[in-house]
């Protein structure tokens, strides 16, 4: 299976390409987005689970690498997936360990 690139996007070969590159930027910018934010609100809590919060979201950022690698080099679909799919389970891991270590920690008044 073929995903569009970007040459197939300037030389108007289909709009499901600009429809894609749409996406992949959109999700691009809103995952810089996150982790900015989560990294400013680390640095100022400077607690676990917002360093693991911090971390999947980096994860986020990493996968839309991978989708802007897709536009750019056109990557192997197995490629592709297999790091999608790794990156989804850090991400999942990354998030499940942050609400179990928030639950976990006792707060004194």
């Amino acid at each position: 299976m073929h995903w569009p690139s970007v040459l197939d996007e300037v030389a108007g070969v289909s709009d499901i390409a600009t429809t894609y590159t749409a996406v992949v930027l959109f999700e691009s910018f809103f995952a810089l987005g996150l982790f900015v934010l989560l990294g400013y609100v680390y640095v100022e809590r400077r607690t676990v689970s917002y360093r693991w919060l911090w971390i999947a979201s980096m994860t986020l950022v990493v996968r839309s690498l991978v989708g802007v690698a897709q536009l750019v080099v056109d990557l192997e679909p197995m490629v592709h997936m297999t790091v999608d799919h790794g990156l989804d389970i850090v991400l999942i891991g990354a998030v499940l360990y942050a609400v179990y270590h928030a639950r976990s920690v006792t707060t004194t008044p």
